[in-house]
């Protein structure tokens, strides 16, 4: 028996050999391939970016929503406050507060005399009030007021206002004063809380 018959044969037959033009083809092959790959990766990067800029515009849109529904409920709430606010210090600042402000008109009357009395205690003591409070204020005097005093009543002052006179010091006490003040503050504290609310 032959030695080569015993053998395998690996040699076969010679790979073809490689021309320029298989090259070549194989080459832009791999370029069509890579363009190919390209196009699909932009296209799904594309789709990508389109998809959560829908998100992005959505959860924006959502969020503006609730963003304004929760200031109209802030708004509705605040004038509703505003308005039960209203009704309660109305009454108050209308009569109830002139009543005790007028009220009181005595016991501030003998304390700005008492401050007053101290820097010039040999002094005559005036008090100048209004025909109406004349007689409540007298009585408030006569029983807190150790100190000798005088008390006239001048047509042209009104219920609320009071002049203290001890030596060459003089004091002005203005009730009435003060509650137009007051009242007009709240006044225009709620007709500005009510333009705001209407403005926005």
């Amino acid at each position: 028996m032959i030695l080569s018959n015993m053998l395998e044969d690996f040699g076969g037959e010679l790979a073809e050999e490689v021309s320029p033009q298989s090259i070549a083809s194989s080459e832009q092959l791999e370029e069509e391939k890579l363009k190919s790959f390209d196009t699909g990766y932009r296209a799904g990067w594309d789709d990508a970016v389109k998809e959560q800029t829908e998100i992005n515009r959505h959860i924006a849109a959502d969020l503006a929503a609730n963003l304004q529904e929760i200031s109209f409920t802030y708004h509705e709430v605040r004038a509703s406050l505003t308005r039960e606010l209203e009704q309660v210090l109305r009454p108050v600042i209308d009569n109830l507060l002139p009543a005790a402000a007028h009220a009181a008109l005595g016991a501030k009357v003998i304390e700005t005399v008492k401050v007053l009395g101290r820097a010039a205690m040999d002094c005559d003591i005036e008090v100048v009030v209004a025909p109406a409070s004349k007689e409540p204020v007298a009585r408030m005097l006569e029983d807190d007021l150790d100190a000798p005093f005088q008390l006239t009543a001048e047509e042209d002052l009104s219920e609320g206002q009071v002049f203290i006179r001890i030596g060459a010091q003089e004091r002005e006490l203005n009730v009435d004063k003060v509650l137009s003040e007051t009242q007009e503050a709240v006044a225009a504290f709620f007709d500005l809380t009510k333009e705001e609310t209407r403005d926005e």
